[in-house]
């Protein structure tokens, strides 16, 4: 690692998506399974490096995907605020949903 650079991990199992919102090229992806129940036998351990002001937001299966291709989500709003309009605007009426923002700002 170098001084002053922004890195991530991710390691994702299950229905969890992620969206970042960023100039550089961020697509982390998650395994199939069931965590405490069936783990994929190996795990895949993503790194990035990311820029300041770059928003993360992960999703379960009850958000609808389509949120990630929607041009007009605001994502300058305050990590709150955008977590609860994916919620509102994606959110499946029969299927428990979280969303979850993160900005490095």
């Amino acid at each position: 690692m170098y001084p002053g650079v922004r890195q991530v991990g991710y390691i994702g199992v299950g229905n969890i998506g992620v969206q970042v919102y960023s100039s550089l090229q961020i697509k982390p992806i998650s395994k199939n399974g069931i965590l405490g129940y069936r783990m994929p036998p190996t795990l895949l351990n993503m790194n990035y490096t990311y820029n300041s002001g770059d928003t993360f937001v992960l999703y379960s299966d009850g958000i609808s995907g389509r949120f990630s291709m929607d041009g007009k989500i605001d994502t300058s709003r305050p990590p709150q605020e955008l977590a609860q309009s994916v919620l509102d605007l994606y959110g499946k009426s029969n299927d428990d949903a979280t969303v979850v923002v993160v900005r490095d700002c």
